[in-house]
């Protein structure tokens, strides 16, 4: 199977530019009726010809790749525009109170947790915080505490947190982490 893949990969990266957005196009247009057909949603297919296609498996759009950069940002907001079409607003104006307070205690509790342990382990506020917010970014604990009269809100909260956290913190920690070398970098803990 390996074999197999890196034929595709090679055959794809000598193909032209056009050529190698007529095959995503393609898959593009094709995935969304297979996922039908299999009872998913047609956005499970994109999510599917987007990871077949990406720098993982195909690699169809090679390093240098702009525009297929912007069509994966404008994928994921398209995603949270999907799971936002899916909330029941009147659901979600019943348990606004429990939906927030969950919200916030799973935000909270682990930014509080991470940025705690790496001010333990000698890193200064800044580099802490980022751990803490790493942390509280790709936290799924809460998902088990789901009552289901209100899977629907928070639903649509988890999913928000787990593409928005990621991608703010992919975009403000560098950010931080330079500040904070320009002040002078991480503490260390004497021994």
């Amino acid at each position: 199977m390996p074999e197999v893949l890196h034929l595709l990969r090679t055959h794809l990266a000598s193909l032209s530019p056009l050529s190698r957005f007529a095959v995503a196009l393609a898959f593009g247009f094709a995935m969304p009726p297979v996922s039908r057909r299999l009872r998913l949603p047609a956005v499970v297919g994109l999510l599917i010809a987007g990871i077949v296609l990406g720098p993982y498996v195909l690699d169809v759009f090679g390093k240098e790749r702009p525009v297929a950069d912007f069509m994966a940002d404008l994928g994921k907001l398209l995603l949270m525009f999907f799971a936002g079409l899916e909330v029941d607003l009147n659901l979600f104006r019943q348990s606004q109170r429990k939906v927030v307070l969950f919200g916030l205690t799973t935000t909270t509790l682990p930014l509080l947790l991470g940025s705690a342990v790496g001010l333990w382990f000698g890193y200064a506020v800044i580099p802490a915080i980022v751990l803490g917010s790493l942390l509280a970014s790709h936290n799924p604990g809460g998902q088990r505490l789901i009552d289901e009269r209100i899977l629907n809100a928070v639903f649509v909260l988890i999913l928000s947190t787990s593409i928005l956290g990621p991608v703010l913190t992919q975009r403000y920690a560098p950010l931080m982490l330079q500040e904070a070398r320009d002040k002078g970098g991480p503490q260390t803990r004497a021994a």
